[in-house]
């Protein structure tokens, strides 16, 4: 799995989580925060985890690879106005105002690849979640 999301043919070398044993989808839901929170609400739930702004910058990277269900992001592409208006409109292609709420988007131009094109699209207002 680490080999298949690499930009390079480097070898990476896998380890599991020691963090957790197993997963939880209610511990989860309750302590990842939501794609629609803004900077300061990111900022301040990652602070209540122990977590700094570079934990926040270097997690949010995780976004360089997957896609999210339009319910995720159709407030943004509809309501924001601090997002890049083609990208938007691009998007409403895939993600209608009404039904569609499985429909899938990428996070960035290259879902399966962990590449710095996340960040990129970000400072041209170009990211998929109101909380990117």
């Amino acid at each position: 799995m680490c080999r298949y999301f690499s930009y390079s043919s480097s070898r990476f070398r896998c380890h599991r989580r020691r963090d957790s044993r197993f997963a939880s989808r209610d511990a989860a839901n309750t302590n990842l925060p939501p794609p629609f929170f803004n900077f300061s609400q990111l900022i301040k739930n990652f602070k209540s985890h122990g977590l700094n702004l570079k934990d926040l910058v270097v997690l949010s990277g995780g976004h360089t690879i997957g896609f999210s269900k339009c319910t995720n992001f159709r407030n943004r592409i509809y309501n924001d106005t601090n997002i890049d208006k083609k990208f938007a409109a691009n998007l409403q292609k895939t993600c209608p105002q009404i039904g569609g709420d499985n429909n899938l988007a990428p996070f960035d131009s290259t879902p399966n690849k962990v590449d710095t094109s996340f960040y990129k699209a970000l400072l041209y207002k170009r990211g998929l979640l109101h909380s990117d």
